[in-house]
């Protein structure tokens, strides 16, 4: 489990040795851990790194300087160091997951030790993902935490003291609503009503690397450094407008089969039960979110947290609008590997329950409009709309399933489509916009795709070259 020194001290009798939470397996530690170096004498307020690699005696010098060299400063990690009420067990604390099979160190300057671990090339426990406090909260109040993951993790209710501040709290299984979510986990301050007991410098709140479960099995969490505070602001609900439901602290318009959820500006984490599934997803200004699918009971349980540590549950009933189609501008490939324009294409693609009949549908850029042909487009159905001269299969660029409707127009753009990019806009037969699509430089041969067919049209976000480094024309974004 533990390493080896590099310029210990004469008169040091027993090196230090390292110890692991979760415990080092077969030599090798888990990428979340929280480490305990255990000396045989009391510490005084030495300086601590943790760091990438192995250190020499030279290297390990420089930890004493009144300055740290550059070449040991850029080597370090953010972590947190702490000496506990034994002086003689110094605790630190990575603030990020470890690489699989990397190599670092623990430095200490006063003993000058340097004492390195291995990383697990596969962790033997699974890690989950941090989904509140908000990653945009520069420094969350220590009332909550929560960790999900893509499958249930089992029971668990324990208490947990977050340490360095000793912060009282519960880890239990869920997200702090009254009904159940499998996958996530939460740490629950046990008295988190502000205001907080106010103690000077805020002082800091580690979340533990990982949690024991009620049968013995252990998981990991994702690193979560919280404060004490005593200025934790709560949450206002927002305003809602004539064709909008009162949606717990925030607003939503009801459509076929979602509601368009607008949330209040504070960071909010929401809890939404659908009947068919559990959303768990964090918000922070009034940016809006899709929820789908309706309830078949007719209404939708909610829990939302928020910064104050107040957990907030309601039922909504909803009516669902009549079906309708949900037609996107869902990928552009402007800069094709092949000729162009010939080779360009846009993708639309119907996110609705209703087929759409596109024409008299138009889609614009900053050089020019294309009429789309009469075709009709179904629910969960895609479409390219491509130039005349466009080539199913040039042998450069990928090919569309057979099963997608090409739509051929006499040109997109004023000369094919801008490689810097350029807005475009699709409109219905009446002239109404139904889908937008923003200006974003391509390379060569790498489509433009929207992260997912709801994402909304003004959310800069969602819109990044394909993520398979080419292009998904007729399929999904992947």
């Amino acid at each position: 489990m533990g390493g080896g020194q590099a310029g210990a001290p004469p008169d040091a009798s027993r090196p230090p040795r390292l110890e692991f939470d979760p415990m080092a397996s077969d030599g090798a530690v888990s990428r979340v851990t929280r480490i305990s170096v255990v000396f045989d004498r009391p510490l005084f307020e030495p300086r601590v790194m943790l760091v990438s690699g192995v250190l020499g005696a030279a290297q390990l010098r420089d930890l004493a300087r009144a300055t740290v060299p550059q070449s040991l400063s850029t080597r370090a990690l953010p972590a947190l160091a702490w000496i506990t009420a034994d002086p003689s067990v110094l605790v630190v604390a990575p603030l990020v997951e470890l690489e699989p099979a990397a190599i670092y160190s623990v430095v200490v300057s006063d003993p000058a030790v340097a004492m390195p671990f291995t990383v697990a090339a596969l962790d033997a426990i699974p890690v989950l993902a941090r989904v509140w406090p908000d990653r945009d909260d520069e420094a969350p109040a220590a009332t909550a935490a929560v960790w999900c993951g893509a499958s249930d993790v089992g029971s668990v209710d324990v208490p947990v003291a977050l340490a360095p501040a000793a912060v009282p709290g519960r880890i239990v299984l869920g997200t702090g609503a009254p009904f159940v979510v499998g996958r996530c986990i939460s740490w629950l301050a046990l008295n988190p009503t502000p205001p907080l007991a106010a103690v000077a410098g805020s002082p800091t709140a580690l979340a533990p690397a990982a949690a024991t479960l009620s049968d013995g099995s252990r998981v990991g969490l994702e690193p979560t450094m919280l404060w004490v505070r005593s200025d934790v602001l709560l949450s206002d609900a927002a305003v809602c407008g004539a064709a909008e439901l009162r949606f717990g602290p925030g607003c939503a318009e009801v459509q076929d089969d979602r509601i368009l959820v607008r949330p209040p500006e504070a960071a909010i984490l929401w809890t939404i039960d659908t009947g068919q599934q559990t959303i768990v997803r964090s918000s922070r200004g009034a940016k809006r979110f899709v929820v789908r699918p309706m309830p078949e009971s007719g209404f939708y349980r909610l829990a939302v947290l928020d910064r104050g540590g107040r957990v907030q549950a309601n039922e909504f009933p909803v009516e669902p609008a009549p079906a309708r189609a949900h037609v996107v501008v869902n990928e552009v490939m402007a800069n094709p590997a092949g000729a162009e324009p010939s080779q360009e294409w846009v993708e639309l693609f119907n996110d609705g329950t209703a087929a759409v009949s596109l024409g008299g549908f138009v889609l614009e850029d900053g050089g020019g409009r294309a009429v789309l042909p009469d075709a009709g487009l179904e629910p969960g159905a895609w479409a390219l709309v491509v130039p005349e001269g466009y080539v199913a299969d040039d042998g450069i660029d990928p090919i569309a399933p057979p099963d997608t409707l090409v739509l051929r127009v006499p040109a997109l753009g004023r000369g094919g489509l801008s490689n810097d990019g350029e807005k475009l806009t699709l409109r219905d037969a009446s002239g109404a916009v139904v889908s937008t699509f923003p200006a974003v430089k391509t390379k060569n041969g790498v489509s433009i795709a929207r992260a997912s067919p709801e994402s909304f049209d003004d959310d800069p976000t969602a819109f990044a070259p394909s993520i398979n480094g080419s292009a998904t024309p007729g399929a999904q974004n992947e």
